[in-house]
């Protein structure tokens, strides 16, 4: 991504090809993370963004803000957090072969899955509501619901990184904390229509009022079905907007091309993850 190297949120959106293709290729594009971390007696509890500026240099070391306790520079630690631990989490209920990378990095797999847990609590709402996303171009979603969703459900990949690694009653109980989760995300995110879930805020506190959920179709592959009401509400929406869109659906509603400042804006891949929620091949 630019001159970053391995840059988790360009890692990420190619992990459906590799798992589909081989979870240890998944795997694979992960191990990186984990050396230079392990080099660098990295003790944080979120993933770094990239592993370096200047190919092929392996330098970067980011710079911590002592009084937030975030990367400078890297508005998005819990984006890449949850990147990070979805990917290993699906190689690992997809049968992984290197049994090595989940039992000896655990105790880190763990301490992501705890931030996760905790960086969406209403208790850590002032330092989440900054937090940026892939989504962000030229306009940030404050409170970004897609985005604390994202996290919940890689809550629930740990589950799947702990049985990997022979913890299986780890694995229920973080299932468990995910759930919990999921239910307080549904109640305080429906739009008042009821009709789709909001994607979160402007800056000035209205309410961007729709936007592509589509990692949420992580809940299908795991199988853990915390979304799965969020799923069928979302894509019903989503079809009554895709006739309006000449050029196929906004990430959400900054985008729609009303707004001269925001332009429109739709990723193909963001598109294609949106489509498999439906379930269906007419409505993909």
């Amino acid at each position: 991504s630019g001159n970053d190297i391995q840059t988790i949120d360009a890692v990420f959106p190619e992990a459906p090809l590799f798992l589909a293709y081989s979870p240890d290729l998944a795997v694979a594009t992960l191990k990186p993370y984990f050396k230079w971390m392990n080099e660098r007696a990295w003790t944080r509890a979120d993933v770094p963004n990239d592993l370096g500026v200047g190919y092929p240099i392996v330098d970067k070391f980011p710079s911590i803000d002592t009084a937030t306790g975030t990367m400078i520079g890297y508005p998005n630690q819990t984006e890449c957090t949850a990147n990070f631990v979805l990917e290993a989490g699906m190689a690992a209920k997809l049968g992984a072969t290197d049994n090595a990378f989940f039992t000896g990095n655990y105790e880190r797999f763990k301490s992501f899955a705890d931030y996760l847990a905790e960086i969406v609590t209403p208790a850590k709402e002032e330092i989440f509501k900054l937090e940026g996303s892939a989504d962000s171009f030229n306009s940030r979603i404050v409170s970004n619901t897609h985005l604390s969703a994202k996290a919940i459900l890689a809550v629930a990949a740990f589950g799947e990184i702990a049985k990997a690694a022979g913890h299986v009653a780890e694995a229920t109980t973080y299932l468990q904390k995910a759930r919990d989760l999921a239910a307080a995300w549904k109640a305080s995110n429906l739009a008042d229509t009821g009709d789709r879930y909001i994607q979160g805020y402007f800056d000035d506190g209205s309410a961007i009022k729709w936007g592509q959920k589509y990692d949420l179709a992580y809940d299908k592959m795991l199988g853990t079905g915390l979304f799965t009401d969020v799923i069928n509400t979302e894509v019903t929406y989503y079809l009554t907007l895709i006739p309006g869109f000449k050029y196929g659906m906004p990430m959400d509603a900054r985008y729609d091309g009303t707004v001269t400042e925001y332009g429109y804006r739709a990723k193909l891949d963001e598109n294609v993850m949106a489509a498999t929620l439906t379930g269906n091949e007419t409505d993909f």
